[in-house]
């Protein structure tokens, strides 16, 4: 929360210094206590890819921006659904890139309220641009957990997609 205490944004700085050549990676958010919640470097070290809830609708949206710099203006995470919260990072669901730096998985609920799905979008990519990965969600299902092997650009992932509760494995 460097300029505005209770805002927490993004930085990135040369490690080799001087002091003082920090670059703002997240936008300025539009009211008080929105914030960068998570982030992840892709593998290229290019582009830096964060979620957080930084605009006026208090929607966690992901973004991505050149590691150098300048903040994006708008996210690469779908436009939102009425009631819908948006992005969804745990340990089990991480927000990451591909290995060859072009994607950035995520997971949320963008479409369906309480439906969490794994979802895709180039690191330059539009709103309008993110693609679900998983099928057709039944009632109550969702994305659980997913992971992405090395040296490919395949993801993993659990989830009751067919049968609520009953988990399985796709790929």
């Amino acid at each position: 929360d460097l300029p505005t205490a209770g805002q927490f944004a993004l930085w990135s700085v040369p490690v080799a210094g001087p002091a003082g050549q920090a670059d703002r990676l997240s936008r300025v958010p539009d009211a008080a206590f929105q914030d960068v919640e998570a982030f992840t470097i892709a593998p290229d070290s290019a582009r830096v890819a964060f979620t957080g809830i930084l605009t006026a609708d208090f929607f966690a949206e992901v973004w991505s921006a050149p590691i150098a710099g300048p903040a994006p203006t708008t996210p690469i995470s779908p436009v939102p659904s009425a009631g819908a919260g948006g992005a969804f990072v745990t340990a089990d669901l991480p927000l990451t890139f591909s290995n060859d730096s072009s994607r950035v998985l995520f997971a949320g609920d963008f479409q369906t309220p309480g439906t969490i799905q794994l979802l895709s979008n180039t690191s330059t990519g539009s709103q309008f641009a993110a693609d679900i990965l998983n099928g057709t969600v039944t009632a109550g299902g969702n994305v659980v957990a997913y992971g992405l092997g090395p040296g490919t650009n395949r993801a993993v992932f659990r989830g009751d997609l067919l049968v609520d509760e009953r988990i399985e494995i796709w790929s």
